[in-house]
């Protein structure tokens, strides 16, 4: 009983480790979905300002280019409220067109920044209204260029890399959470499993000889060694059905031992059996393979002959009348037997049958005994 709880207890403990690794290895999957969707929410952010950027910056409609220097100093300040997540940052303009162009061209990021960055260079190279060159704009180009084109390479690199990373640590706890269940289905195998199945084996084995000794048992006669009756009925049944069903013959003879009582009465009990033991055996010895000999009640004995008519059991029963007559018993002891011969018909069943054969043997012991009469 103690070697069965440690059992149990070592598969409780296996199974919450592996439940434990189960919820991990969700967990590090769900977090590790929220943070690809947020690097590429991030990603795709970048992608939009650049696109945006370039599209103003290559504008034709503003000769003076005074226009665009707005825009685009509009856009670097609303670029900082975006990655501050300000909430200005949901009105950016020109936001459907930027996602129709990268959702039509996703591969041209790197052209658009440089691009740009050309386009705001010819910005700040041409003079002032003044005639002179603007440091604003200088300073604008080194913003531009910094947090658009080197910010957004430096995003997708520890993008790539955290998802490497993040892919590496869910494989391994998967991996472990698989040895952990193989684990726990190899102790329930070897430890739990595998000895209740060799017990079960054996338990069914022995279930399967006590039943062979207790059909040996049930269906045979424990003095003579003959079937008894349960395996005559079982025969019986048996053959009435190929006899209604095919039309084959089936004859049956009953004998009954006149007298036996008083045999049993100058024997005794153990001498009356030894009397009865070696008569089944001198009868036994006179049947063929395919007649069979059964003990129906104490000194009563009937013998099935499949395939066999009326004619030819009233012969077998009047061979066996004369052996029986003629041999000597133990303690010197003679028998006369009353054989009942009877065929069964095709519109009887086994009650009738037996009750026919059972009527012949009363008609032969009421004639005076050591006869054989038809039923």
């Amino acid at each position: 009983m103690t070697a069965q709880r440690l059992h149990y207890a070592a598969t409780a403990a296996l199974l919450f480790v592996a439940v434990l690794l189960g919820f991990a290895t969700c967990y590090k999957s769900m977090l590790h979905a929220s943070r690809a969707e947020r690097t590429q929410s991030m990603a795709m952010e970048q992608q939009q300002r650049v696109l945006m950027l370039a599209a103003l910056v290559q504008r034709a409609d503003d000769p003076s280019r005074s226009q665009t220097l707005v825009e685009t100093r509009r856009l670097l300040e609303a670029q900082d409220a975006l990655t501050s997540g300000h909430p200005d940052s949901l009105s950016l303009p020109d936001l459907d067109r930027a996602r129709k162009l990268l959702a039509e061209n996703p591969f041209a990021l790197d052209e658009r920044t440089r691009r740009f960055a050309d386009a705001v260079r010819a910005i700040a190279a041409s003079d002032d209204a003044w005639g002179r060159p603007s440091p604003r704009i200088d300073a604008l180009v080194d913003k531009a260029v910094d947090e658009l084109a080197e910010g957004f390479g430096r995003l997708a690199l520890v993008a790539v890399d955290a998802n490497k990373e993040e892919q590496r640590r869910l494989l391994q706890l998967q991996y472990a959470f698989f040895l952990a269940v193989a684990a726990i289905l190899l102790y329930q195998f070897f430890v739990i499993v595998r000895p209740l199945s060799l017990q079960a084996e054996k338990t069914l084995a022995a279930l399967n000889q006590a039943r062979e000794r207790l059909d040996a048992c049930v269906g045979h006669d424990d003095l003579t060694g003959l079937f008894n009756r349960l395996r005559l009925e079982e025969a019986l049944s048996r053959e009435i059905v190929y006899v209604q069903s095919y039309g084959t013959k089936l004859s049956a003879v009953c004998l009954d031992v006149d007298h036996f009582k008083e045999v049993n009465s100058a024997l005794g009990q153990l001498g009356g059996n030894e009397v009865l033991k070696s008569l089944a055996e001198l009868l036994q010895g006179k049947l063929t393979k395919a007649d069979a000999l059964y003990r129906f009640s104490g000194e009563k004995f009937v013998i099935l002959a499949p395939h066999v008519g009326l004619k030819q059991a009233a012969v077998l029963a009047e061979k066996l009348r004369r052996l029986v007559a003629g041999h000597v018993f133990p303690h010197k002891t003679r028998l006369t037997i009353s054989l009942g011969v009877a065929e069964c018909r095709a519109d009887e069943d086994m009650e009738a049958f037996l009750a026919r054969l059972n009527a012949a043997v009363r008609t032969a012991r009421e004639k005076g005994m050591n006869r054989v009469a038809a039923g």
